[in-house]
Order: structure tokens, then sequence, then C-alpha cells
């Protein structure tokens, strides 16, 4: 078990020429560690991984509402959603928002708006979900992130080789999930691939006639270590994940619920498997590995390292 947990922990949080500088693994915390946790920190990938593809659907949204306003309705928009950022269409179908710190890039591949089923975008750039191949990041692979309206507020979102950024290392789970601030910039990274299917309320709560803005998530998806580490996790929503999400890409307001079946791989002959089943008072987890069962009750405020707060047993 503390193989696992030192493999688990020094890929997802330390390793990579992508992350940060590693965590120091010392036995004092390994003697903390409960059965369940190396599942739970797999999950908290797997989440944050599906979280941050929708968040980039949410924000593309916003956008696409400002295209379709009236000229004369479209400053309240920008004012809503960019009070400090410029929108500006440079080029048939290119969009690109920005401040002085950071920019966000679309691309409209069939001229609809996302209101119009049948279209289909293309999230070219925005750091705030996934990482971008530049000159000073070679190692990232060509990622593409697409977002198409399936009609009647349904959308899908196509992850093709997108890097994202999603350890957590303390952080506490609903934490890590609702904080943009804790992407890119204190983790190890991962290369995600998937197909998510959200159903929202999006056209009522763009109309306000309905407060909050409900997301349901069904599909799969698989994210591997970006050093090129024998790591990785396949993602298959088994019950599907409800949340609801701030204009910011964001979950907010009460805990999800739904539930997940994660393969989890960290040598071409070793594989694991993880059922979670998300609830507002709890996360139950149960883990499969080594020919024994472990399960766990953990909850939304725990750390991948916290043990304080659930409880485990195995049989």
């Amino acid at each position: 078990m503390k193989r696992v947990w030192i493999y688990l922990m020094s890929a997802l949080v330390a390793s990579g020429t992508l992350s940060c500088v590693p965590s120091d693994l010392d036995e004092g915390v390994l003697a903390t560690v409960k059965p369940t946790d190396p599942a739970f920190v797999a999950f908290s990938q797997s989440l944050k991984s599906v979280t941050l593809s929708v968040g980039a659907l949410v924000d593309a949204l916003n956008l696409s509402e400002y295209i379709a306003a009236p000229e004369e309705e479209r400053l309240s928009v920008e004012d809503l959603y960019y009070p400090y950022e410029k929108v500006r269409e440079e080029g048939e179908g290119k969009w690109r928002i920005y401040d002085d710190r950071q920019e966000k890039q679309y691309r409209l591949l069939n001229g609809l708006t996302l209101d119009q089923a049948g279209a289909e975008w293309e999230v070219v750039k925005h750091e705030m979900f996934f990482i971008q191949k530049t000159a000073q990041r070679p190692e990232v692979p060509e990622g593409h992130l697409l977002v198409r309206s399936l009609g009647e507020d349904i959308f899908e979102v196509e992850l093709k080789d997108v890097t994202m950024c999603v350890s957590n290392g303390y952080r506490q789970l609903w934490n890590h999930i609702t904080w943009p601030e804790s992407n890119y910039y204190n983790g190890g990274a991962v290369v995600v691939d998937g197909t998510f299917k959200v159903t929202t309320n999006n056209s009522a709560f763009r109309a306000q006639s309905e407060e909050g803005l409900n997301v349901q998530i069904e599909g799969s998806g698989e994210f591997r270590d970006a050093s090129g580490a024998f790591y990785s996790v396949s993602v298959e929503i088994t019950n599907p994940l409800k949340f609801e999400y701030g204009t910011n890409g964001f979950p907010c307001g009460s805990y999800g619920t739904g539930a997940l079946e994660l393969t989890v791989r960290t040598s071409p002959v070793d594989e694991e498997r993880v059922e979670v089943e998300m609830l507002e008072n709890r996360i139950g987890v149960s883990y499969y590995t080594g020919g024994r069962t472990f399960h766990g009750a953990h909850y939304w405020m725990d750390t991948p390292y916290s043990g304080r707060y659930h409880y485990n047993y195995y049989y």
C-alpha cells in the first residue's frame, strides 16, 4: 500500500517537467495513510479533469451570450462577464478576450453561436482550464478542446491531448475544484482525452428565469501523466454528476452528486479499480487492489492526506 501511495503522490503532485517543486513524503505522512486514500487521490484528479472540461464550456457560453446579444445590449453583457477585459473579434469566427495578464481565444468553426443546434467551437487558448503548447512549453502536446451544441441546452465537450494541471497537494477537495487560483501553480500536469455530454438549464439561467446554472455531466475519459511516466486513470461516469456552476466556470453552491468508476494503471501489469459515489454529505469510496477490497467514507473538505474525518475498513 505504501508503494502505491508513494507512486500516486509523486506522479500526481511532484512529477513531470510541468509540475512544481516536489513535496516531501516522509514516514510521518505515510503513517497517517488510510486504505482508501490512494483511491481518493485518483478520484480527486479525475473529478478535477471533468469539472475543468465543463468549465471551458461554461466560459464559452458566456462569450456566446455576448455574440448573440443585440448590439445595444452587448455592453451590459460585457460588464457582467468581462468587467476588466476587452472582447474583440479578430478575423472571421475568431474571438479574443484579454487584459494585461492573460487572454482567451475561441474559434467558431461553423459561424453558429452555442444557443444554436449544431454549433461547434474550438477553445483555442484558456489557461484557466488547460495548458497550451508554446515555445516555453515545447513538451505540451497539440491538444484540441471542442464544444458543441446538441440542441435544447445540451452540449458536448470533446478533449484530445489536452494538458491540465490538476494536482491538489494538501488542498481540500471542494476548494480544489471551486477555486480558480488552484489550477496551474501548485501541482503536476496530466494529459486528458474524453467526451462529456452536459445537460443544462442554460437558457433559463441566462434569461434570469432560474437561479443557478445547473449541469448534469455524463461520459467518459482518460488522463495520463504528462511527464511520460506509466500512470493513467480511465474515468467512466456511471451515474450523472450534478453540480451548480458559477459563470467563472467553476462549481459553486452545494456539493455535487453522482458516481464514477475508475481504472488506475500504475505499470504495464498493475491495474486497480475504484468506485466512487458522491453524495451531498459524504463521498463513498470502494478500492479494489491486490485481491483485496477496501471501503471508506470521505468528505468534501478532506485532503488526500487527511484521515481525521473518515473511516475505512476492508475484507
